[in-house]
């Protein structure tokens, strides 16, 4: 009898799995479902969810104690830049995470770690996660030593931020996504995490990336001479020069714009609603900078297009915040709380958030509240 149909729902926990093109996460869906993976690569195109009944035990006294039976939901999202929406729409409904990068390929790690950046930490989305864990895959196609160390490097920083909120270090495991052993063992450490809160430390030490690490031989790779590297000249139809000049001209495009959006949903709202709460707010603008120094944005009224953004607003903002800071540091005044401008007309309210990596700038009519102000801190 379902646990639906016995009058009882059992609660529902769900997870992603995500990260770059061929890092496997498709390949370890599939193992885990006990379902054999096609041997040639077939991108996913859209979020697949699937859904099993599973029980989370506990060994008291020798004997295995059942604690709690649950729904778990995994979500494999596409990596595709263009299917951005989706990948994120499903990030908001997650409280577990499987970050996957290829142990083979170093710029596989490289792009994870850019996309974690991007995508999750600037979007708001890390502090949503319970469970979190660095999967490297493809071991048994042989390691490359840089990979891990640029896994591990994507977990070291993770793990300041997970440990800070859930006081735990973020694990780091190399795996086979086609091993049923090494897969079932991926889950129950996310699934340990879920129920306690801590780490298993005896599950995680038979697939941690330092053990790998530690046992792994890396063979020598002779340098290769100059004179043995040729050349063959490239002969492209006219069409394929066109096409090829429109796709630089597209990736130039993108290199050209100074300021992104912020992709995630939620900043977005909150600058709506603060808006309607406090009715002397005339226009909101939050700027969040990535540890690369890239800037994301939200802003209050206007669509969220990179149309709208308002650059020569921000281009001011993050003059002024330098100009702010060099005050700040000649005169030794410490790290910045909030500044108010106040115009003949109207005023400017300049608050740094928590940690030091974005601003939220907010332009009143008038003088701000005293509400507002104390909102925005204390």
């Amino acid at each position: 009898m379902s646990a639906e149909s016995s009058g009882t729902k059992l609660p529902l926990i769900k997870i992603a799995l995500y990260g770059p093109a061929r890092s496997g996460k498709t390949a370890f869906k599939n193992t885990f479902l006990g379902k054999r993976s096609l041997g040639d690569y077939i991108p996913t195109e859209k979020v697949e969810v699937v859904e099993v009944v599973r029980t989370f035990f506990r060994i008291r006294s020798g004997r295995k104690i059942p604690v709690e039976t649950y729904r778990l939901a995994i979500a494999d999202l596409p990596s595709k830049e263009e299917l951005l929406s989706e990948r994120l729409a499903n990030l908001s409904r997650c409280v577990g995470l499987l970050l996957f990068y290829d142990v083979t390929d170093p710029v596989s790690p490289q792009i994870l770690m850019k996309m974690v950046e991007d995508e999750i930490i600037s979007g708001g989305y890390l502090q949503n996660m319970i469970a979190l864990s660095i999967i490297g895959t493809k071991k048994d196609l042989g390691i490359n030593k840089d990979a891990i160390m640029i896994g591990q490097e994507l977990a070291d920083k993770l793990s300041k931020e997970i440990k800070s909120i859930w006081n735990y270090d973020v694990p780091h495991l190399i795996v086979s996504a086609l091993n049923v052993e090494e897969v079932k063992i991926v889950i129950e450490v996310m699934e340990h995490i879920l129920m306690t809160l801590s780490i298993p430390k005896d599950l995680v030490n038979k697939l941690s990336a330092t053990a790998v690490l530690e046992g792994a031989v890396f063979p020598s790779v002779e340098p290769v001479k100059e004179e043995e590297i040729l050349i063959k000249p490239e002969l492209k139809r006219p069409e394929a020069l066109a096409e090829e000049a429109m796709e630089i001209a597209k990736r130039e495009k993108v290199i050209e714009e100074k300021y992104k959006l912020i992709p995630a949903t939620k900043p977005w709202d909150l600058l709506k609603n603060l808006a309607s709460k406090y009715p002397e707010i005339e226009k909101i603008l939050l700027l969040v900078t990535t540890s690369r120094g890239e800037i994301y944005t939200a802003f209050y009224p206007g669509e969220p297009t990179l149309e709208n953004i308002p650059i020569d607003l921000v281009d001011m903002i993050v003059a002024f915040g330098k100009s702010l800071k060099d005050v700040l540091i000649k005169e030794e005044m410490g790290d910045l709380s909030y500044a108010i401008l106040h115009g003949t007309k109207k005023s400017v309210l300049y608050t740094r958030l928590k940690g030091g990596k974005g601003i939220i700038v907010i332009k009143t009519k008038g003088k701000p509240s005293e509400e507002l102000i104390r909102f925005f801190t204390e």
